[in-house]
């Protein structure tokens, strides 16, 4: 079908604070009226007609923050999630080893160690005894811990001289031997090889835009974590751009780089949000620490179940101060990770001096913002600095978190908090470390609480926001973080024709059931990208 003028008839169009039924009339890629389909047919000459049939359409879900080469890996490499022990984990390695030619690399995601049977992260010696003679590396669902076995420490390099890059570590035994457990910036090592691989990444990427136009995603803010060799960024940007051509441009990226390849940027003379009107150069990526599971969040106090340990500072604040004010002098958006408080501390520091006393032009913005006190919530405020949140971390965490945090917890998430001092939170799920579908982050803002209805009176129970907001922070609030606010995230005369049909109107349906609603189908400037079976 032509898609260059179509018609949308009988669709239930939320359109902020109410619904319209009717039809909506698209032409070059935006939304030109809506009206009853008599009225559209009598001013627009329609190329096609697509009926709705009564259901729900949503502008499309903008996630805010998420790795799409990672989240492929789940797809075409080993997912690992539901690994429940040490054993499981070594079947499916072994399991892949016999599909693979020695030499050939094995890849796996998301395993969590907090649901193992064992209570053990994996090392090297269980990946050697099921796959000696292929490079392994398997990435824990956080991103901030990962482990390789021998073959793959061998080919980076990693021996007992190798010192761990700054902000990462390299765990060794009593003889000073390598593990295998190679925590936040150590895993670079082995990264800086795998990236080369651009064969594999485009496949990956593949992978991962059919999971998004089949979760409603119509623009993904993606970051490319752990890419810190220009040479490898560049490849990768080829394959974003050949595989958003090859899948007749299923969504709209923008990705963000690491800090470390700044310079490079800057002397390629890129400039924030190049492109076009399907791929752009994002914001600059910081990390100021690494995350709760892995215990490398950075914390005023001690863990509660590791009173030795602080977590780890993945970045000076020497070295944030001076990155930050190079890339907000040559206008780009930074977004800064923090999950600790003294992280958050840290990072406020540096960004209250970027922010000019409040002014905040390019948008600055704070990824995570866990473990947030009142004081640091107020300066986020005064500083005008926006939150990239992750709804279904409380979901997932609310099992074990206290185990790391102790009464601390009553300052984690607290979103409601934020959004009533104003402070404008856009929603993502961080893929792979949560499933990419909006209505599972959806689910645990509103209930504050996991799969099982845990807590009953659900965590941090105060922190709950309303279903509208929790929509809109998928929406408008993540059009806003790239000043896209004006061309997307809402329903609109005017704006592209991004557009999410639903199975069912989450309004109506209880909280429990939100989880159930399928996408129908999945518009990108108008045109039909997915349609459910």
């Amino acid at each position: 079908m032509d898609y260059s003028n179509v018609i949308l008839k009988n669709g239930n169009f939320y359109i902020g604070e109410e619904f319209f039924y009717g039809s909506l009339a698209v032409e070059n890629e935006a939304i030109k009226e809506m009206g009853t389909l008599e009225e559209l047919q009598n001013k627009y000459p329609a190329s096609g007609i697509i009926d709705l049939e009564g259901k729900t359409v949503f502008p499309g879900f903008i996630d805010s923050h998420i790795h799409l080469v990672q989240t492929g890996f789940l797809k075409v490499n080993l997912d690992l999630s539901p690994v429940r022990s040490i054993k499981e984990l070594k079947e499916l390695i072994s399991a892949d080893v016999k599909n693979k030619k020695p030499g050939e690399w094995v890849i796996g995601s998301s395993f969590d160690d907090n649901k193992f049977k064992d209570n053990k992260v994996p090392d090297k010696f269980d990946l050697d005894e099921v796959a000696p003679d292929n490079p392994v590396f398997i990435i824990r669902v956080c991103t901030h811990l990962m482990v390789a076995n021998s073959k793959a420490l061998s080919l980076a390099g990693i021996d007992e001289k190798t010192e761990a890059p700054e902000g990462g570590k390299i765990d060794r035994d009593e003889k000073g031997q390598a593990t295998g457990i190679l925590r936040r910036n150590a895993g670079d090592l082995i990264y800086s090889i795998i990236y080369a691989d651009t064969g594999m990444i485009k496949k990956a990427i593949k992978a991962a835009f059919e999971y998004l136009k089949e979760n409603g995603i119509t623009t993904a803010h993606s970051m490319a974590i752990g890419v810190k060799n220009y040479r490898h960024y560049s490849k990768i940007i080829d394959a974003y751009r050949e595989a958003l051509k090859e899948g007749n441009y299923p969504t709209r990226v923008k990705l963000g780089a690491e800090s470390d390849i700044l310079h490079d940027l800057l002397a390629d003379q890129v400039k924030f949000l190049d492109g076009d009107d399907y791929f752009n150069q994002g914001y600059i990526k910081f990390f100021s620490d690494g995350s709760y599971g892995s215990r490398t969040a950075l914390l005023n106090e001690p863990y509660a179940d590791d009173p030795a340990n602080y977590g780890i500072e993945a970045t000076s604040k020497n070295k944030l101060y001076e990155l930050t004010g190079v890339a907000h002098q040559n206008g780009f958006q930074c977004a800064i990770h923090a999950l600790g408080d003294k992280a958050l501390s840290n990072i406020l520091d540096v960004l209250e001096k970027v922010t000019e006393k409040g002014e905040n032009p390019l948008r600055h913005r704070i990824v995570h913002a866990g473990l947030s006190p009142g004081e640091l919530v107020e300066r986020i405020r005064k500083s005008n600095l926006s939150v990239d949140i992750q709804p279904n971390f409380v979901a997932s965490e609310v099992n074990w978190i206290e185990n790391a945090l102790g009464d601390r917890v009553s300052d984690l998430y607290t979103w409601k908090t934020m959004n009533d001092q104003g402070i404008r939170l856009a929603a993502s799920s961080d893929s792979p470390v949560e499933p990419v579908n909006p209505f599972y982050g959806i689910r645990s803002a509103v209930t504050r609480q996991n799969l099982e209805n845990n807590p009953p009176e659900g965590f941090n129970p105060k922190e709950r926001i309303t279903l509208k907001e929790a929509i809109d922070m998928y929406t408008i609030n993540g059009a806003y973080q790239y000043f896209e606010e004006n061309i997307k995230g809402s329903i609109a005369t005017g704006k592209l024709a991004d557009l999410v049909v639903l199975s069912n109107n989450p309004f109506d349906l209880n909280y429990d059931e939100l989880i159930d609603i399928n996408v129908e189908m999945t518009f990108v400037g108008g045109r039909l990208v997915f349609k459910r079976n």
